[in-house]
């Protein structure tokens, strides 16, 4: 297994600043809050990149990623199947040592790489270094909807989320 080659370059995608409307919840909000031509994030896993789009990606795999980090602070094994059409896997993850051991099954990402991907699919990778690459996406989300005036409807995954970013950036999460 590669030691730390995981890295999510969070790149800073233009929200749709002062939009006005309702959104159902915060995946929606997420969607609606970043247009399609947008930076995307790069996931950068074994050396090959994976783009993953604000607005359809991180919309759709946001509770699964809570739920990963969740676990993960935990120090508890999770598996995740991350459902969005252009970045599919699934996902074994277990904390151990002050790390965490991933063990991929790439399904479809854009480029068309998982070939690439599945020929080298473990990781492991420092617990907080994996913790604090997927925060730093989950807060470029959250502070693109700071930035529309959209009205969501059901807060829950809101809270969960801005939850998890104070527990890993406030108590530093050892």
């Amino acid at each position: 297994m590669i030691q730390n080659m995981f890295h999510i370059k969070a790149k800073n995608p233009c929200p749709n600043a002062g939009l006005v409307g309702d959104a159902s919840d915060l995946a929606e909000a997420i969607q609606l809050s970043f247009p399609l031509d947008t930076d995307d994030a790069v996931l950068q896993w074994n050396q090959v990149s994976i783009p993953i789009s604000y607005k359809y990606d991180i919309s759709v795999i946001l509770e699964d990623v809570l739920e990963l980090l969740e676990s993960c602070l935990k120090g508890r094994s999770v598996e995740i199947s991350f459902g969005s059409d252009t970045f599919s896997s699934n996902w074994k993850v277990t904390p151990v040592d002050g790390k965490v051991s991933i063990s991929a099954y790439w399904v479809s990402v854009v480029g068309g790489v998982e070939g690439d991907l599945n020929k080298e699919p473990d990781l492991v990778v420092a617990k907080m270094h994996f913790v604090q690459q997927w925060s730093r996406l989950i807060e470029i989300a959250l502070d693109g909807i700071k930035q529309t005036e959209l009205q969501i409807e059901d807060l829950q995954l809101l809270y969960r989320a801005e939850a998890l970013l104070n527990r890993v950036y406030d108590s530093g999460s050892s």
